[in-house]
């Protein structure tokens, strides 16, 4: 049955309904929603790195290429974890990492 040019719910079957709704909603292929747990990860998707020192509250936010550098390899946020010292409290290894939410600005590109 159709009322007003928009067909009834139930005379309409499951794959025309499908076609029938609009939605706002677009599937795209994204670095971001790859599970992150390493720097190459965290740099790759262009979010900065959040520290919370479990002992002392204190936290900062820092750039993933820039730990990779001072590294000179990929760590695992676990492999991090034993290498971070809070600069308040100077415990070593009692920090949590967890990635932003804040994208890093596009890097600049020289003009010439």
């Amino acid at each position: 049955m159709i009322t007003s040019g928009v067909p009834h719910p139930a005379s309409v079957s499951r794959l025309d309904s499908r076609r029938a709704l609009c939605s706002y909603f677009v599937l795209m292929n994204d670095d971001r929603a790859a599970p992150i747990n390493s720097l190459r990860d965290a740099a790759r998707a262009r979010l900065f790195l959040w520290f919370f020192c479990k002992s002392c509250g204190h936290h900062g936010r820092f750039d993933p290429y820039a730990l990779a550098q001072a590294a000179k390899r990929d760590l695992t946020f676990a492999e991090l974890r034993s290498h971070l010292r809070c600069s308040r409290c100077h415990e070593l290894g009692n920090a949590e990492v967890f990635p932003s939410d804040q994208m890093m600005p596009e890097p600049m590109s020289r003009g010439r």
